[in-house]
């Protein structure tokens, strides 16, 4: 009986190790990409990213989100997960998530946009980066995508309506990546 529960111990054991290991996934990519690709980094500084848009000459792919929408995780299983997808937004742009619904609150050294419509001060992460998506795009639509040259200068927009595949996903990069100067 000794034997025979050590046995199966150590067949747990093994299959536990195997299964925690990263696996790579299809066409190579790590498992953790997608989710890096998506790491919600708290407050969104849009000087920066121009400043490194210029560094590095590459377009900046701003996706509006939320962290609490099951519907957008659908869209970025669809879409996002492809490798094809992920191996573009990693390499040739400048990717940002922005979380329009991150309740945590606003660091005070974070400079923000106004809004018109907002006579409060941003309390939240959210709500500076909601203020931020109307601005731009006079939108409060998510899942929203808004292409930007290093001058601010509007080269893309796309929502679910008009991205339903991947395929659709990549034309759009394809169209950024020519109107970039």
């Amino acid at each position: 009986m000794t034997i025979r529960l050590s046995f199966i111990f150590t067949i747990l054991l093994i299959l536990i190790v195997a299964c925690s290991e990263e696996q790579p996934e299809r066409k190579g990519l790590k498992k953790e990409s997608f989710e890096k690709l998506l790491e919600n980094d708290g407050a969104f500084d849009l000087d920066a990213i121009l400043k490194e848009s210029i560094n590095q000459n590459k377009p900046i792919l701003l996706y509006f989100t939320g962290l609490n929408a099951g519907s957008f995780r659908i869209w970025e299983e669809q879409i996002l997960k492809n490798p094809e997808v992920i191996s573009r937004l990693s390499e040739d742009f400048l990717f940002e998530p922005v979380y329009v619904d991150d309740k945590r609150p606003l660091p005070k050294d974070v400079k923000t946009v106004s809004c018109e419509d907002w006579n409060t001060p941003h309390k939240t992460i959210g709500d500076a980066n909601l203020c931020l998506q109307i601005q731009l795009c006079n939108s409060a639509t998510q899942p929203y995508l808004l292409a930007l040259d290093s001058r601010k200068k509007i080269i893309g927009e796309g929502t679910y309506e008009n991205i339903r595949k991947h395929e659709d996903f990549l034309h759009f990069l394809k169209e950024i990546e020519n109107s970039f100067d």
